[in-house]
């Protein structure tokens, strides 16, 4: 073979399935950079909730109340109270 010849077949299948692994791994990667910015999401809701809490907290001490908070979430629902 060659320098200016095609690849081989062999070649040509590493080639293949090189670029089908990169591929997958690229896919895998995205998702899991959505993950983390779902994850980003909820954490900055649960501390606005929670700092949003603290503020509500200071008042109602004196009536003795808490609050209940929802966050959804592709897995399910995430519940968590504010005392």
């Amino acid at each position: 073979m060659g320098l200016g010849s095609a690849p081989s077949s062999r070649a040509q299948d590493k080639k293949t399935l090189k670029l089908a692994f990169l591929e997958a791994e690229n896919r895998n990667l995205q998702q899991m950079c959505e993950d983390l910015q779902t994850t980003l999401s909820i954490n900055k809701n649960i501390i606005k909730s929670l700092l949003e809490g603290q503020k509500k907290q200071s008042t109602s001490l004196i009536n003795g109340s808490s609050s209940t908070t929802a966050v959804s979430t592709s897995a399910g629902t995430l519940d968590y109270t504010i005392s």
